[in-house]
C-alpha cells in the first residue's frame, strides 16, 4: 500500500503495483476455479489436448466414457496412451489396434471442425464434436446419443409400419395438410380409385385434382359416389 500527502495534508492510501497484480491474480484464479467446476459437471465428455497433442485437461465424464485410469487424466498425457487405452477396452470399430489408432489419430489432428458418430462394441453410441484450436490443438466434446437415436430408431420403425397398414388397408385414405390443404398422403386405394398415380396427387389441392365445382361441394352426386366407394372401393 502506497500513502501519498494530498494538497490538505491528510495522507492518502493507493493500492500499489505489487497489490493491483496481486489482486488481478486471484481474480484470474477464481474465475478458472468456476469454469473448471463447470466443466467438471458437463453431462457430456470434455478433453482438451495441446498442439503436441498432449492432454491439457478433461472432466471426469470424459475418463468414465474411455475406461481411463487416473493417471491417463493427468495433464500431459500423449494422446496415444489415451487412444491405445480406448481400443483395450472394447471401444474400436475395427480388429486392427495399429490401424484403428491411425484413423483416430488423423481424426484429432484434423484442422478442420467435425462431427462423428462412434459406435462402441457394447452398442452405445457417441457424437464426438471436434473443434481445432487456432495454436494447433483442439477440443472435443463426447455426447452419450445411444437412448435418443434408439428412440428415434423406434419411431421411426413405428412410423413405416403404420404407413404400410394405412396405405394396404380397402377403404380410400387421403390426407390434407391444415395449414395450405394440399394432399400429403393418399393410399393405394385412393389411386386405385380415382384413376391416378399418388405422385399426381400429392401437392395438389382438391380443386386442382377434382375441378373446384366438386371441391366447393356444388357436385352432390360424385361426392355422395366418392362418400360411398371411400367405405368400399371394391365393390
Amino acid at each position: 500500500m502506497v500513502k501519498r500527502q494530498n494538497p490538505g495534508g491528510a495522507a492518502e492510501s493507493r493500492p500499489s503495483t505489487k497489490d493491483r497484480c496481486a489482486r488481478t491474480v486471484s481474480d484470474v484464479y477464481a474465475k478458472l476455479g468456476v469454469l473448471e467446476t463447470a466443466i467438471e459437471h458437463l453431462h457430456q465428455g470434455f478433453c482438451v489436448f495441446d498442439r503436441e497433442l498432449r492432454l491439457v485437461q478433461c472432466n471426469s465424464r470424459y475418463a468414465q466414457m474411455h475406461g481411463l485410469p487416473p493417471e491417463l487424466t493427468r495433464p500431459g498425457t500423449p494422446l496415444r496412451l489415451v487412444l491405445e487405452r480406448r481400443f483395450e477396452v472394447g471401444h474400436n470399430p475395427s480388429q486392427d489396434r495399429e490401424e484403428c489408432i491411425r484413423l483416430w489419430m488423423e481424426g484429432a489432428g484434423s484442422s478442420k471442425p467435425s462431427k462423428t458418430m462412434i459406435h462402441f462394441n457394447d452398442g452405445s453410441i457417441v457424437c464426438r464434436d471436434h473443434q481445432p484450436l487456432s495454436d494447433g490443438g483442439f477440443v472435443s466434446i463426447f455426447e452419450d446419443v445411444t437412448e435418443g437415436l434408439q428412440t428415434a430408431n423406434e419411431l421411426d420403425r413405428t412410423k413405416n409400419f403404420l404407413d404400410t397398414v394405412v396405405d394396404n388397408i380397402p377403404a380410400v385414405v387421403m390426407v390434407k395438410d391444415a395449414r395450405d390443404l394440399r394432399y400429403v398422403f393418399a393410399n393405394r386405394s385412393a389411386e386405385r380409385y380415382l384413376g391416378r398415380s399418388r405422385a399426381a396427387m400429392i401437392g395438389r389441392t382438391a380443386a386442382e385434382l377434382f375441378g373446384k365445382e366438386d371441391a366447393d361441394g356444388r357436385g352432390p352426386e360424385r361426392r355422395d359416389a366418392l362418400l360411398h366407394l371411400a367405405a368400399r372401393p371394391d365393390e
